[in-house]
Formats: structure tokens, C-alpha cells, sequence
């Protein structure tokens, strides 16, 4: 009886919460195709007349295709680097023992304890002193670096979960080090990998900050700094700013759909297994 309350309250609780995050995108939706004055007669209303008039205005003057294009680039460049990377230290951490390796996890997880904030002011003058301003080289690697303590931490976590009889099957067959990794730890790991590399897709898409403090040029700036700056530019024109929002949501709305399953998959495998 208790498990059954239980569960009804999670249930309860989910539907609130999904509530809380449906209903703003659907306002945002609604409002992409109104002008200014039926937006705050009737947030909640349909249109009187489906526009796309905001869409014109948000797709041909304010850059948005470029910088969707722009923020792709980074985000998977930056992504297949970060995976690479934390396939290879989770290997490590998983499979091997020993004071350094300890330090090694402990190193990585200070990366996640360590507030992003307290770096803006050192980075801004180490990169201001190399020039290295306006650089798509600049953001992937400040893109990396911050992304990566995180997919480290779930991928070792789930590689944990691996019996360690596979490597030793592996080894009797005549499999070295690289072979066990390559054949048999990196496709088992697939769930956590799906689920670290959308996570830190989703982050570096959505990054306003970084991209703000190092890209002014047009032609390097992010999704979320054309859609910020055309919100300021037309704050009178809220329906034309929405459709902006929109046309930037859509991309990652499409990806999470598609990957949802593998992201919940690898989730509830690496908190069970690590």
C-alpha cells in the first residue's frame, strides 16, 4: 500500500514537473506567430491569425541559420574530442588500480566541484594576452575542458558496472590492452556515451557565457548570442523574438527526441552500476 502511495506522488510530482517545463515552451510557441499586442492581451490564447511574419523577420535579419551552424560546429567537434578523451581516462580509472589513479579520479571530480565562475577572470586574461579572442579554436577547447570532468564521471561509473571477467575472456583469446577497449569495453560502454555525449551537446549548444566573454565577431558568434542580441535589438517586437527562440529550440528539441531513450538508458545503467 505504501509503494503504491509512493508511487502516485512520484507520478504526481513528474506531471507537475513536466507541467512546469511544457507549458513555457508552449507559451513561446503560441506567441511566435502573434504581434506584440495579442502576446500580452492573451499569453495563453491561440492566434487569431497563424503569421509567419515573426518567422521572416527572425530567419532573414537576424543570422539565426548562421549561428545554428556555428554552434553545431562547436558543439561536435567539442563533443567527439570530450568522448574520446573520457572513453579513454574511464577505461583507466575502471580498469586499473593504484595511488595514482586515485589521485586521477580525485583531480577530475574537483573539475566538477570547482564553480565555473571563479575561471571567467583568469581565462579573460590569458586569452586577451594570447590574442586568441574571435578563435572557433578558443571555444572548443574552453568547450572540452569544462564538458569533460562530467562525461568522465559517467562513463567510469558505467564501465565500473563492466564485470571484469569480459577483459580477462578477452585476454585468453589474445586480446592486449587496446584490443579489450576497443572490442569489447567502448560497445558495451554505448548507453553511457550516448548519454555523456548528449549531455555535453545540449550544454555547449545553450552556452551563452563563455561564447560572450571570447566571440564578438558576427561570423563566429553562437545561436544564443544571435538570438540575444536580436531580442535586444527588437525588444519592442516580442512575437518577432519568440520566433527567434523557436527556430533555436527546434535543432535540440529534434536531437533529444530522437536520443531520449539512450539518455535515460545510460542514465538509469551508470546510477545502478556505478
Amino acid at each position: 500500500m505504501k509503494v503504491k502511495i509512493k508511487k502516485k506522488i512520484l507520478y504526481i510530482l513528474a506531471i507537475l514537473w513536466a507541467c512546469m517545463n511544457i507549458i513555457p515552451l508552449i507559451v513561446v510557441i503560441l506567441g511566435s506567430f502573434k504581434n506584440t499586442n495579442e502576446i500580452y492581451m492573451g499569453p495563453f490564447k491561440l492566434p487569431e491569425i497563424w503569421s509567419f511574419k515573426n518567422y521572416d523577420k527572425a530567419i532573414l535579419r537576424s543570422g539565426v541559420i548562421k549561428g545554428i551552424f556555428n554552434s553545431f560546429t562547436y558543439a561536435i567537434i567539442s563533443v567527439i574530442l570530450i568522448m574520446v578523451i573520457a572513453l579513454m581516462a574511464g577505461f583507466v580509472l575502471s580498469r586499473f588500480k593504484g595511488k595514482l589513479i586515485d589521485g586521477l579520479n580525485i583531480y577530475f571530480i574537483l573539475g566538477i566541484l570547482v564553480p565555473v565562475q571563479a575561471t571567467f577572470i583568469p581565462l579573460v586574461g590569458t586569452i586577451g594576452k594570447l590574442g586568441m579572442q574571435n578563435n572557433p579554436v578558443t571555444m572548443i577547447t574552453i568547450y572540452v575542458t569544462f564538458n569533460l570532468p562530467m562525461s568522465i564521471l559517467l562513463i567510469t561509473g558505467y564501465m565500473r558496472g563492466i564485470s571484469k571477467e569480459i577483459d580477462e575472456a578477452a585476454t585468453i583469446d589474445g586480446s592486449g590492452t587496446f584490443g579489450i577497449f576497443r572490442k569489447m569495453i567502448v560497445p558495451l560502454s554505448l548507453p553511457a556515451i550516448s548519454t555523456a555525449g548528449i549531455l555535453a551537446f545540449v550544454n555547449i549548444y545553450n552556452d551563452l557565457i563563455f561564447a560572450t566573454l571570447f566571440i564578438s565577431k558576427p561570423k563566429f558568434q553562437t545561436i544564443t548570442q544571435v538570438v540575444n542580441s536580436f531580442s535586444a535589438q527588437y525588444n519592442t517586437d516580442v512575437g518577432a523574438t519568440l520566433a527567434a527562440m523557436v527556430v533555436a529550440i527546434i535543432p535540440m528539441i529534434i536531437i533529444f527526441m530522437c536520443f531520449q531513450e539512450k539518455v535515460i538508458a545510460g542514465l538509469s545503467a551508470g546510477s545502478v552500476k556505478g
